[in-house]
């Protein structure tokens, strides 16, 4: 080893992977951080970029399901079909539709109001009474 330290620099000058004084292993360990630095970010960055194509690709598949889901009947829409008319006049009175006013008739609630289900006698008619 002590040949090599009496040796003047100019013999080195041909050799740039030569390692004098141990300064190569600090070189080398700086290269190795830089190495694992890089791999993480790429991990992270690869981890990141799937997710966000498995979030886009549940949200599309939701978003054509859910298309799809209103050109069929559900069992609730085919029990509920009522004809609607604008307009139309009834001959029966407030106390025909008050006793049908019960939780057993409600047809939905709403945020303001609650629907029910009435069946006049006079009529014999189902109708839908919202909000008395």
């Amino acid at each position: 080893m002590k040949f090599f330290q009496d040796l003047p620099f100019v013999v080195f000058v041909g050799n740039p992977d030569l390692c004098i004084n141990n300064e190569c292993r600090a070189s080398k360990s700086l290269e190795g951080n830089k190495s694992i630095r890089n791999i993480i970010i790429y991990t992270l960055l690869g981890v990141i970029l799937t997710s966000a194509v498995v979030t886009c690709g549940v949200i599309l598949a939701l978003r054509i399901q859910g298309d799809n889901s209103y050109g069929r009947n559900n069992f609730d829409e085919v029990e509920m079909e009522w004809p609607f008319i604008l307009f139309q006049k009834f001959n029966f009175n407030i106390n025909d539709i008050v006793s049908k006013l019960s939780d057993s008739n409600i047809v939905i609630k709403g945020c303001s109001d609650v629907v029910y289900r009435v069946e006049t006698l006079t009529l014999l008619q189902v109708n839908v009474v919202k909000g008395i």
